[in-house]
């Protein structure tokens, strides 16, 4: 069985993170948002070849589910912009972490799924996005097991522990 891990994270495409991250909370009163702007991304392949990806995050919790706020500023081809072109935004993809990274990426290409992206961030950390948009709707992020991403979790889900209700949108770092 592929992936026993559970789903840690439902991530969308959006245009612009701090209209996402107010809409998100006066809906379902989610927040505060942890904002990462230009993640540092050392290296990005889309279909195997290499892009420029500018990316900025914003991350909460709700409930046992991490959510995440993607918005690309660049213009070229990603796993982002095969679902949502410039202008358009909605949930991308379910995000699990691997108990064998290279185990599971190779499993999901020998059941035929393609891998659309690849990214190494500048903490070393590997990232993978599975096109499974022909059996679930939407792509599956694999994360690398690493100490930094487990501590970017729990800050997350500590933050929103202990969270007043006041300063919404929080800097990251």
């Amino acid at each position: 069985m592929l992936m026993r891990s559970k789903i840690i994270q439902c991530a969308y495409v959006v245009n612009d993170l701090e209209n996402a991250c107010a809409r998100y909370n006066r809906l379902l009163g989610v927040g505060p948002f942890l904002l990462m702007p230009h993640v540092q991304i050392v290296s990005a392949w889309h279909e195997g070849a290499a892009i420029d990806l500018d990316i900025s995050l914003a991350f909460a919790q709700a409930g046992d589910i991490q959510v995440e706020f993607i918005q690309q500023h660049t213009e070229g081809p990603s796993a982002f912009r095969d679902m949502y072109p410039p202008g358009s935004e909605g949930f991308h993809h379910a995000a699990v972490i691997c108990d064998d990274y290279d185990d599971d990426v190779r499993a999901l290409e020998l059941q035929g799924t393609r891998i659309a992206m690849q990214l190494m961030t500048a903490q070393g950390m590997r990232v993978s996005f599975a096109d499974t948009r022909d059996t679930l709707g939407h792509m599956v992020e694999l994360y690398e097991s690493n100490p930094g991403l487990e501590a970017l979790y729990e800050l997350v889900r500590e933050t929103a522990r202990n969270w007043d209700g006041r300063d919404l949108l929080r800097p990251l770092g």
